[in-house]
């Protein structure tokens, strides 16, 4: 017998994987209801939250992902999360599970853990980059380089959902007032205490075509991914693997 969450877990499982969000939350809307098991439930929960992680990235607000993970790895099976050393929880996916776990919803419990993961990982090492290169300038590149990311390469920002559920809650042209916003958001979850990005960072840096440059020639020299997730078997995300295979092409380009 095939149970609900056969249908409907695997594919926003998937969904996430590639970084569709939009999907992601469509697929929880229409597939899970109050009949549900409790821990079916509770995971779709998880796939929600780790879902709306995504889309405030998209929207630009970086700080509000990362409170949304954390709050999505709590609601993990502890055996997949340890302590974060600011008293949150950290997603820590062990082996694929074995035996009778292999049902779908432990199977998929461990892929959404690994998800989670990546995304905590991916944004402990962009805290690291806005704190290693702190210069206003250094974080609207960093912010163009998340617009790339998150907008202009990722397939998923230029459609709508199906059931009209999905929410577009952000820019997807690269407007000085919303990269100095999504510069302005990331100096401040890095330097609290700093201020926003201005207008003078952009024309200083030669508006968006060289703000473009400049973003495009620290990303092509950059790994797809960092360091450490070298070793795990994890699927990128499109729109960061498809900005970052750009990059590299342009710089390619330009040594003809």
């Amino acid at each position: 017998m095939v149970t609900r969450e056969q249908h409907w877990l695997p594919r926003s499982i998937l969904a996430l994987e590639v970084g569709d969000w939009l999907a992601a939350l469509d697929l929880c809307r229409r597939d899970t209801t109050a009949e549900d098991p409790l821990e079916v439930a509770r995971i779709a929960v998880v796939v929600r939250t780790a879902a709306g992680a995504l889309r405030a990235q998209a929207a630009g607000d970086v700080a509000s992902a990362r409170r949304q993970l954390f709050d999505a790895a709590a609601m993990l099976p502890s055996g997949l999360t340890r302590p974060d050393i600011h008293g949150g929880r950290l997603a820590h996916p062990t082996q694929i599970p074995f035996g009778d776990s292999h049902s779908t919803l432990a199977s998929s419990t461990w892929r959404l853990a690994r998800i989670v993961w990546r995304e905590q990982t991916l944004i402990a090492d962009l805290m690291r980059q806005l704190v290693k290169y702190s210069s206003p300038r250094d974080h609207l590149v960093e912010a163009y380089i998340q617009f790339m990311f998150e907008i202009e390469f990722s397939p998923f920002s230029w459609y709508r959902a199906k059931s009209g559920t999905g929410r577009h809650d952000y820019q997807v042209t690269p407007t000085r007032c919303d990269l100095c916003r999504r510069a302005s958001n990331l100096r401040k979850l890095a330097l609290p205490r700093t201020g926003d990005v201005s207008k003078s960072v952009w024309l200083d840096i030669g508006g968006h075509r060289g703000l473009r440059a400049a973003a495009q020639l620290r990303l092509a020299n950059r790994l797809l991914t960092p360091r450490a997730m070298a070793s795990a078997d994890m699927p990128v995300r499109l729109g960061r693997r498809r900005a970052w295979e750009h990059a590299r092409l342009w710089i390619q380009d330009l040594h003809y």
